[in-house]
């Protein structure tokens, strides 16, 4: 028996499920469209199959090229987050509001998750009633295609079997005339009004009573061979699965169209197969045999493990048509026909990259409790205009407001930002505890404090500001001030700043330390909106920040110590959880075109290169410059402790060397010339 949570959570699953078929229905109608004269019918049925499959399993794999990565929805890195939101967050209205932990550290709802949320809220008034509106549809559905086909099965299993040789014989030739060996059953009965066959397990053939007097052998073989092209095409079987889609999705329109279309094409598949299995002067004939058993048909109820000849009138005229244009070797090429079925798997079948696999690396590899507390992340890795493009999976995009300028960044691109004018900003953010964290570079001397972040509500605001040759300073709700001594910014060289705040005590790491610490009492959030850069409530000139920022990360809680530490030694010298090519430089003007250094792994005491701590490094070389060389562990401007060698000869191979940084410098490693004098270094 189920519970109610997982009730809840099945749910939760059916409607967004139930959205995306809708989606891939859509598609396949305009696959059919768009291709209805290169794709033959054999083909167009196995399309509806990807919406069955759509809709029947619960999960699918991630691919970047799945149809559902065109639109912006929240992923499982949002949804996970909105699980542990607290049941009493507020709502905020606008395009991006979130609120962050309380005092607790309690995660709250956060990012675009904030428009599901709100659909959410909107049924979670109803969340008694929709469930029981579904079980009630779903147990209707259920129950009227079970009862039609447990009621056909009790009279058609007492019917006697056909026992005439003639169209025994008849039934076996058209048996191996379509490659069927399974044992099937000749009935005749006055329970159905048309040939068809019927079950899975032990299928038969029905045959209204009159039948066999009224067709001739011919039309006889048609019906056959009809009927066991619906076998072999495992119909019957479908017919259940189409049940159970009907069940799940029964208040989805969209949902009964394409199943009317699957049937319709599904009579037009066998069709297909049954006149490629007879002679051209025989496909009239089938086509005539089709239209005198749709005489005055009535409408059929819809059981799930009956497939027949003449289910509809309605498409006796497309299938007539078919018939009169029937090619043996159709238009469309298996080659195409497979692209187009292959290509529609993958983007039906797959659902779209969660953020957590699109995410920039140093975001993928930040500690798991780390990540479920990250609202933003601003890489600056990519050019996204006059869009901060948030790559922490919550969609908190900001706008960067006046001059667009990109700079070489402490990982890649950074924000150069002009100390005027230029500012990110985003709407409706609430936070109470948090952790700032960015890499900052100052590019003036002017003693102004510089706006980092700004929080702004009026006469409340949260505000972190910091200039050259000064202290950082924080600023909560406007007149608590905490300013301290420790590391100030010097012109031109990038710090790695993080500001946390518990809703008590403010600390200020710089560089993965804490530099001081400062105490006052915030009581309710601060909701306003949110400026990176800058701020909205400065005279002109007064509060914007003059240089680069580089990956800015804003958390909804107060990150300990230890995150902090860690999330610093994400950035170090070198990714070194990243192997990957080193980038080379001349050293002492004698670079070598053809030698090469590659970096596969750094292990050591600590994650960057620092002082006092000993590394191994493992990769491979290539060297043609010269015959032999010798491989070298240094830092420029400093020393390090490294054995010498070993000798490499001309060629390729792999290297093992360890070293130990004794004073501060800018690691390399470096192949000499075995006789001394000059080589060529890569820095990492």
């Amino acid at each position: 028996m189920w519970t109610s949570d997982q009730f809840g959570m099945f749910i939760r699953w059916l409607w967004p499920a139930s959205l995306n078929t809708s989606v891939v229905i859509a598609l396949i109608l305009l696959i059919r469209v768009l291709l209805k004269d290169r794709f033959a019918v054999r083909w167009t049925y196995w399309l509806w199959l990807f919406v069955l499959i759509r809709m029947l399993i619960p999960w699918v794999p991630q691919s970047p090229v799945s149809l559902f990565n065109l639109w912006s929805r929240p992923g499982p890195v949002a949804a996970d987050r909105l699980r542990s939101a607290s049941p009493e967050a507020e709502h905020v209205t606008g395009s991006m509001a979130t609120e962050a932990v309380n005092t607790d550290n309690t995660p709250t709802r956060s990012g675009s998750e904030r428009a599901a949320q709100s659909t959410a809220s909107r049924f979670s008034d109803r969340a008694d009633i929709l469930p029981l509106l579904w079980l009630a549809g779903a147990l209707v559905v259920a129950g009227f295609g079970l009862v039609s086909d447990i009621r056909l099965w009790l009279r058609v299993r007492q019917q006697r079997l056909v026992t005439d040789g003639r169209i025994l014989d008849l039934f076996e030739d058209c048996k191996t005339e379509m490659g069927v060996h399974t044992i099937v059953g000749l009935i005749l009965t006055d329970r159905v009004k048309s040939p068809c066959i019927f079950g899975v397990v032990r299928p038969r053939v029905l045959l209204p009573v009159g039948t066999l007097e009224s067709l001739t052998e011919d039309q006889l073989r048609f019906v056959f061979l009809h009927e066991l092209a619906h076998l072999k095409r495992w119909d019957n079987a479908l017919g259940w699965f189409m049940l159970l889609a009907q069940v799940l999705h029964w208040f989805n329109p969209l949902v009964w169209y394409s199943f009317y279309r699957m049937r319709t094409d599904r009579e037009l598949a066998c069709d297909f197969m049954v006149l490629s299995a007879v002679s051209d002067r025989e496909s009239t004939e089938y086509g005539s045999t089709i239209m005198d058993l749709s005489t005055d048909l009535p409408r059929l109820r819809s059981i799930p493990s009956v497939a027949g000849i003449a289910e509809s009138r309605s498409l006796l005229k497309r299938r007539i048509k078919m018939i009169s244009a029937f090619q043996p070797n159709p238009k469309s090429r298996p080659i195409f026909v497979v692209a187009v079925l292959l290509v529609a798997a993958v983007v039906t079948l797959t659902d779209a990259q969660s953020r957590s696999q699109r995410m920039h690396s140093i975001v993928g590899r930040m500690p798991q409790a780390m990540f479920d507390n990250l609202l933003v992340y601003y890489s600056f890795d990519k050019d996204g205009g006059k869009r901060a493009v948030d790559i922490s999976g919550m969609d908190f995009h900001g706008r960067i407001r006046e001059g667009v300028h990109r700079s070489e960044g402490r990982i890649k691109g950074a924000l150069q930002l002009n100390g005027e004018s230029t500012q990110i900003v985003l709407k409706d953010m609430k936070l109470k505890a948090y952790s700032f964290a960015a890499w900052v570079k100052t590019d003036t001397e002017g003693i102004n404090n510089r706006v980092l972040m700004q929080l702004y509500q009026g006469d409340r605001s949260y505000s972190i500001q910091g200039a050259a040759n000064a202290p950082f300073s924080v600023y909560l709700d406007r007149e608590q001030e905490v300013f301290g001594p420790g590391h100030d910014l010097e012109v031109g060289r990038w710090m790695h700043v993080v500001v946390t705040f518990d809703g008590k005590s403010v600390i200020v790491y710089c560089d993965g330390k804490k530099c001081y610490t400062g105490t006052g009492q915030v009581d309710t959030p601060v909701s306003g909106t949110l400026y990176i850069g800058g701020a909205d409530a400065w005279e002109e000139n007064q509060g914007y920040w003059q240089g680069a920022l580089d990956e800015v990360a804003l958390f909804n809680q107060a990150l300990s110590p230890a995150q902090v530490e860690q999330l610093y030694g994400m950035y170090g010298p070198h990714p070194s959880q990243s192997p990957g090519d080193v980038e080379f430089l001349p050293y002492r003007d004698s670079f070598q075109p053809g030698d090469t250094i590659v970096i596969d792994r750094i292990e050591g005491t600590a994650a960057t290169l620092t002082l006092g701590n000993t590394y191994t490094v493992t990769g491979r070389y290539t060297l043609s410059s010269r015959d032999q060389a010798m491989l070298h562990v240094y830092a420029t401007n400093g020393e390090t402790q490294s054995k010498q060698g070993p000798v490499v000869k001309r060629g390729s191979g792999r290297f093992t060397r360890t070293f130990k940084f004794i004073e501060d410098g800018y690691p390399h490693l470096s192949y000499y010339p075995a006789g001394g004098g000059s080589g060529f270094g890569g820095v990492y």
